[in-house]
């Protein structure tokens, strides 16, 4: 197990989520629907992430997160059938029962394409008892890569008013050749294209305080996310998983590249 001395970030993950929703944050029928698909499967249950919505699914949960102050101002607290676990996804090592399924809320894009992927994923089907289903939502980027220029255009002329879909599209739109943008580039990113936000505020009705929260954050810290193609994620799949299926997550903002990833253990 490695426990990292500095978690790049996520230890303020609680501040930001205050402002955050959909795409990022789940609701209530993304949660109903991480339980239709699990049903029948739900006996013993392992959570990437400590995502506290998902956190009353399944008769028995484990939650692995690497980030000890994430766990305890997140964390809804541990109680018999439900424990949350200090490790990193990357150094998971499955020595007790299996779990009978696998979920997870966007875990994919805390991780380096395509290394991180294959590694996670081949410990999520090493931890899936045969017949066990794993069911993770994605951020999914477009076949075709918007450019930055279009995403303001979007928001500036009112086709895009959700604040949380669009800069989800700015992050997909200004990643490298892997996938990957720092948080610090997000936020650059964003203020390039937006550089007075009181006025952009004004103009769109999002919150001028939850803006400037995410970004100032986000400027204070060494996270990485990654935003890849259906076809990239499906080429890191261990062999072990079958069945393999993207399913719709709902009608959000920005639902359209947020599919469930769904497959099960072979065996």
């Amino acid at each position: 197990m490695r426990v990292a001395v500095s978690d790049g970030g996520w230890c303020e993950f609680h501040q930001r989520v205050r402002v955050l929703g959909l795409p990022q944050v789940p609701d209530a029928a993304i949660v109903g629907r991480y339980a239709r698909l699990i049903a029948g499967r739900d006996r013993r249950v392992l959570l990437l992430g400590i995502t506290r919505s998902l956190a009353g699914l399944g008769q028995e949960l484990a939650a692995v997160d690497f980030s000890e102050t994430q766990i305890e101002r997140m964390w809804p607290g541990d109680r018999p059938g439900r424990h949350a676990v200090l490790s990193d996804w990357r150094e998971m090592d499955n020595r007790g029962e299996r779990f009978t399924a696998a979920i997870g809320d966007g875990c994919l894009s805390a991780l380096d394409w395509p290394r991180d992927y294959r590694n996670v994923l081949g410990r999520v089907a090493d931890a899936l008892e045969p017949g066990g289903l794993m069911a993770l939502r994605c951020y999914i980027a477009p076949e075709e890569r918007e450019t930055l220029e279009q995403v303001a255009a979007d928001v500036l002329f009112g086709r895009e008013r959700d604040w949380n879909a669009a800069r989800w599209r700015v992050a997909m739109a200004a990643t490298d050749e892997q996938g990957g943008i720092a948080a610090r580039e997000l936020a650059a990113a964003w203020r390039g294209l937006f550089p007075s936000l009181p006025d952009l505020a004004e103009r769109t009705g999002c919150s001028l305080e939850g803006m400037e929260l995410v970004l100032q954050s986000f400027e204070r810290t060494t996270l990485r996310y990654s935003f890849v193609t259906r076809a990239a994620v499906l080429e890191t799949l261990p062999e072990a998983l079958v069945k393999v299926r993207f399913v719709a997550s709902g009608s959000y903002p920005l639902s359209e590249r947020c599919p469930f990833l769904v497959a099960e253990r072979a065996g």
